[in-house]
């Protein structure tokens, strides 16, 4: 997974992860001194600690981008992380087309 994380970086690529996903790729160093968010509720897990202690700057924000990695508190967040991603791909004027079409499905 870190040998993932790092290949997709080392070539330019986003990453979006969703609550503790963002820990393995913490985990292979990617993070260090950035913005990072997780899930901040747990009462076995003290992610945003984990995140620390990896050299994150955690944040209770829902969402953070930081050196092209997405990360956010939850699924509550999912429509918005997979909107970054996607613009990440397709730039931000086609994603605004999108969310146009997308009207009432939220």
């Amino acid at each position: 997974m870190h040998d993932l994380a790092r290949a997709i970086h080392a070539h330019g690529g986003t990453r979006a992860t969703m609550c503790v996903g963002v820990l393995p790729v913490a985990e292979a160093g990617l993070l260090q001194g950035e913005k990072a968010t997780s899930y901040a509720f747990s009462r076995n897990h003290d992610n945003l600690g984990r995140l620390r202690d990896l050299g994150c700057v955690p944040t209770p924000g829902p969402i953070e981008v930081s050196n092209r990695i997405i990360s956010c508190a939850g699924p509550a967040q999912s429509i918005e992380v997979a909107l970054l991603l996607l613009e990440s791909v397709i730039g931000h004027d086609e994603v605004k087309e999108v969310e146009k079409f997308m009207v009432g499905t939220r």
